[in-house]
């Protein structure tokens, strides 16, 4: 979306240029060189609209809040106090245990009503600034490793995609401590973790990242081999035997595998990053979802002696059957989110553009 929108913006000033350039014909000139430019804006900024709306969705929510639904505890240990009216005031009163409510990250609304009640009041945003830097760097670097050819499918392209996230892996973990943790006078530079982390947050982060790989070129892959490359060399469609029902068949098919590949090895994956990289949060940080840093007994500090961190196996295994449905229903949400914003600026785009027609014709009088 981001490389549509760059083309629309760098599209519409050129033409911009050009008609600000084109000479002047006097008296006579025609008032409809002057509101030219007026259709095109409109377009760039619906456009930038809808970039913003896809970027909230799908940072808000399926980054987000996804984050903190992998790392929450639904069944975290609260007390109160028993009030007994014939104890002594000045003993302390037992404890028990209070009924738990749903998980805040039950629903897409009690998420965002927690965040900003949480301090710092960050609810869509969180993690923004090194979100941005990781961003940016992983740019930079993959043009560097790719020779600028990173949106190039292949091998060479994919084991350099993996390089550069597995190089930026302490960056990401600092990105999740800020995301899951309350706000601090920590500038987000100091989110980062120190380079003695790297080797135990690399591994996990490899394997999202192949994950992720296998997910988005395997289906790709296919879809270039049974569809797009047939159409292009045989010129398919316009063979009378050509059976639309069957490139209808497959791209159903690729489109099952790829969602298969995300929910049975990417997300997974993902997880196990998030759950692996929460353990390690500083002990000072205190979470804004309830988290069990013991993973269940699984954790042992490193202050006495045990590696401070939990292991790939164990942050999954520890991710129970009802969190998993959470994320999962969580992910089916922000999906459907994704759908209707794109179908209802393909209804603006529709209509836009149909204005724009009708009234270029009446302005030229046809």
């Amino acid at each position: 979306m981001s490389a549509l929108t760059h083309h629309l913006v760098r599209r519409g000033l050129e033409v911009t240029s050009e008609h600000l350039a084109a000479p002047n014909d006097g008296d006579h000139a025609s008032p409809i060189k002057h509101i030219d430019a007026l259709p095109l804006v409109i377009l760039v900024l619906t456009a930038f609209a809808f970039a913003f709306g896809l970027f909230v969705i799908n940072y808000s929510f399926g980054a987000v809040v996804a984050t903190l639904a992998a790392i929450e505890d639904p069944q975290p240990a609260v007390y109160v106090p028993i009030d007994d009216p014939h104890a002594d005031p000045n003993t302390k009163q037992p404890e028990t245990a209070l009924e738990q409510s749903a998980p805040v990250t039950s629903s897409l609304r009690r998420t965002i009503r927690h965040l900003r009640a949480s301090p710092g009041g960050h609810a869509y945003f969180r993690g923004r600034s090194l979100f941005v830097v990781l961003i940016f760097a992983r740019s930079i670097l993959t043009g560097i490793f790719t020779g600028g050819q990173a949106t190039k499918l292949g091998l060479f392209s994919s084991l350099a995609h993996i390089a550069v996230d597995v190089a930026l892996a302490t960056v990401e973990m600092g990105w999740i401590h800020s995301v899951i943790s309350q706000s601090s006078g920590k500038r987000f530079w100091n989110r980062i973790p120190s380079l003695r982390t790297w080797p135990k947050i690399a591994p996990v982060v490899a394997l999202r990242s192949v994950a992720s790989q296998i997910s988005l070129v395997l289906p790709a892959h296919l879809a270039l081999k049974l569809i797009v490359w047939p159409l292009s060399q045989n010129n398919s469609m316009a063979d009378p035997e050509y059976n639309p029902a069957a490139d209808l068949a497959k791209t159903f098919g690729i489109s099952l595998l790829s969602i298969g590949l995300a929910l049975l090895v990417e997300v997974p994956a993902s997880v196990t990053l998030i759950r692996v990289a929460a353990s390690m949060l500083p002990e000072e940080d205190e979470t804004v979802v309830p988290f069990d840093r013991s993973f269940d007994g699984k954790v042992q500090p490193a202050v006495l002696g045990g590696s401070g961190k939990i292991g790939m196996l164990d942050a999954w295994k520890t991710f129970k059957w009802p969190s998993r449905i959470r994320l999962l229903k969580l992910l089916v949400k922000v999906f459907g989110l994704n759908i209707g914003l794109g179908f209802v600026f393909g209804l603006i785009f529709g209509a836009e553009i149909g204005f724009f027609g009708l009234a270029n014709k009446i302005f030229n009088g046809q």
